[in-house]
């Protein structure tokens, strides 16, 4: 809300906003927490990649770290979370980029598994410019450790990183992105259908992507 106000030329401070936004009932009720975490490590049953996001892109601080990618498509990261429609388990992989914080590739099915991962991928190389070749970073779920993704990478020509197990925090981004879309649209909306859910997912990821506004990519959308 301040950075809309600001766009249109009004200067109140953030607390100034606060205020009137109080004052008139106007209070967001998105920013609530909900358990859906989903975790496809069954341990080491293919190559574990190296941490390169860990190693090349992150400067530590004292009691953090922060993420140092200059350009798109430099670093992109992905993951699988769980999601509950009409009492339906759903499943979705994402694909995104850390720098601009685009949406590059989603893919819901019932149950999450190879072919879902490598469908991300399909769609990602049909967007990629030609002259880059991104690292992809995940954790070390087994649908990533897979021969059949792993070759697909190759193909594609992304180098794989992974976080170290127990050490969810280089995937930091995605797990973000998720959070925001369970808060923001899937847990406050009422869908008729699971169809319905995926069709008006689809149009949320073109307004995330095209529309939505942030704070911290300094009032630009991704």
């Amino acid at each position: 809300m301040h950075v809309e106000l600001l766009k249109m030329q009004f200067t109140y401070d953030d607390d100034t906003v606060r205020k009137i936004m109080r004052s008139m009932d106007l209070m967001p009720t998105c920013y609530w927490t909900r358990s859906g975490k989903f975790s496809s490590y069954r341990g080491e049953q293919g190559k574990v990649a190296k941490n390169i996001v860990r190693e090349k892109y992150v400067i530590k601080q004292k009691k953090s770290f922060k993420f140092v990618v200059e350009q798109p498509y430099d670093v992109l990261t992905t993951d699988v979370t769980q999601i509950n429609i009409l009492g339906t388990k759903l499943y979705l992989s994402a694909v995104i980029d850390m720098y601009s914080k685009e949406v590059l590739a989603f893919d819901i099915r019932n149950s999450p598994n190879a072919a879902q991962v490598i469908a991300c991928l399909d769609q990602l190389k049909e967007v990629l410019p030609e002259d880059v070749t991104p690292v992809l970073h995940s954790d070390q779920g087994t649908l990533y450790q897979l021969d059949g993704y792993q070759n697909k990478l190759k193909e594609i020509g992304l180098s794989q990183s992974m976080s170290r197990k127990g050490n969810c925090l280089d995937n930091a981004p995605m797990e973000s992105f998720f959070s925001l879309a369970k808060r923001e649209f899937i847990w406050r909306k009422n869908f008729k259908s699971v169809e319905e859910f995926k069709q008006a997912f689809a149009k949320y990821i073109s307004r995330f992507n095209n529309v939505r506004i942030s704070r911290k990519s300094k009032g630009l959308t991704p």
